[in-house]
């Protein structure tokens, strides 16, 4: 008996001696476990798993008035898989944005998480009357996020010595390059964020486009892979003089300290830049932050690191409508056939998930839009799908004519066969 009591004594004094480990162990188990939680069936760990606000904000005005930007994002917007869904509208664009968002519908994504920044209060009118979810960028707001001087602005053509179509380019090129200083803004502030042009039609349902993105930059990206971006040049059309062209119209970017960074730099090297250039855009400017990078090629590699390159098969841009334009290719050949004629054997027959129909303006988009049957402003049907009132649309249907009746044959009079 007083063997085995012995035995007790030094066991206890044991596990005393160990207890400090086995608590560790432990919690490193527990640990483990909630972690695991924040992966999805397939082990992939999502956006949804990390909080907007995981990245210290900036300091933000004490207290929030609900006209700014920030207050508007914290308590109206809809972010979709834990990312803001954002476009930038006027009115010269409105009708593509409702354009984009018809779409959206059709492969089954939510159409009230995009918003639409509207720098014009009219355009901010419509699309509110329709239920979308927008957001004038009034004067306060472009003060708010440190773009007060360079803010878009009308130009009187005689004034700068302009033509009236080469001001309204100017003016473009403005909006154009006040993109990036949004998304600059919104990822200071902790927002991943999903940046798309107006101009683009989704037109694959399963996996639609965004979905896809989402997924790559978690399934095929590294740690460091913090952007996932569309291409400006099919494959093998890259050149020692412009290197990789990343299109801005359709890009993702997670809020971490190395976006911020590199986003507030491309802001500053855009400042000085007049508000009457006409060639300067957010892409070019984007583009250059890698192009320029100083120091040798590893310098610019260094920084390219962060950046996934999405499919140009799967994510194409307009350079497709360049490429075929109806005095060019047959006008009964659709963009489906014709992709798959072209491209289809590159992808196994795989469609794309999206066309970005830029590099044309006002009308000429919506023309060549209309010719590959992806302009659906004027389908009331689409709208009733996707639970908009297309009787704000300010399209005038032709009227309807009532059914031909036809007189009964007689035969002889007033008598029937």
């Amino acid at each position: 008996m007083r063997v085995g009591q012995g035995t007790s004594r030094a066991l206890g004094s044991s596990l005393n001696v160990f207890r400090p480990v086995l608590v560790l162990v432990l919690a490193c188990l527990i640990a483990v476990g909630q972690a695991e939680t924040d992966l999805d069936p397939e082990g992939r760990r999502d956006f949804e798993a990390r909080p907007l606000g995981a990245l210290a904000p900036a300091a933000a005005p004490t207290p929030l008035r609900n006209d700014s930007l920030l207050w508007f994002m914290q308590n109206r917007a809809v972010p979709y898989r834990g990312v803001l869904l954002l476009s930038v509208v006027n009115k010269d664009t409105q009708r593509s944005m409702v354009n984009m968002l018809l779409t959206m519908s059709r492969v089954g994504l939510p159409i009230h998480a995009p918003v639409a920044l509207c720098t014009d209060p009219e355009s901010d009118r419509f699309l509110a009357s329709l239920g979308i979810n927008s957001f004038y960028v009034h004067d306060g707001v472009w003060g708010e996020i440190g773009w007060d001087k360079e803010r878009p602005r009308t130009l009187v053509p005689s004034e700068n010595k302009m033509t009236p179509a080469t001001a309204k380019n100017a003016e473009r090129k403005q909006v154009n390059r006040s993109k990036i200083v949004f998304v600059s803004y919104l990822l200071r502030h902790g927002f991943n964020v999903l940046l798309l042009d107006n101009d683009i039609v989704m037109v694959r349902r399963s996996p639609n486009g965004i979905d896809a993105a989402i997924d790559n930059i978690h399934n095929f990206g590294t740690v460091d892979t913090h952007i996932a971006i569309t291409v400006e040049n099919p494959p093998g059309q890259l050149t020692e003089k412009h290197g990789h062209e990343y299109n801005t119209g359709f890009y993702l970017v997670r809020s971490a300290p190395e976006t911020v960074q590199m986003f507030q730099e491309v802001v500053e090297n855009m400042r000085p830049i007049l508000p009457t250039e006409t060639e300067i855009g957010d892409q070019r400017i984007f583009n250059d932050y890698f192009r320029k990078a100083p120091g040798t090629n590893e310098a610019k590699h260094e920084r390219r690191k962060h950046v996934m390159e999405l499919s140009w098969f799967l994510y194409m841009s307009g350079r497709l409508t360049l490429w075929v334009h109806p005095d060019k290719c047959c006008r009964n050949t659709n963009m489906y056939s014709w992709w798959q004629s072209n491209w289809g054997a590159e992808r196994d027959g795989e469609l794309p998930y999206m066309f970005h129909f830029n590099f044309e303006f006002g009308d000429q988009k919506v023309r060549s839009m209309e010719y590959w049957k992806q302009w659906h402003y004027p389908d009331p049907a689409m709208w009733r799908a996707a639970g908009l009132p297309f009787e704000l649309s300010g399209v005038k249907l032709p009227p309807t004519r009532p059914p031909t009746v036809t007189p009964t044959p007689t035969v002889g009079r007033n008598k029937t066969a």
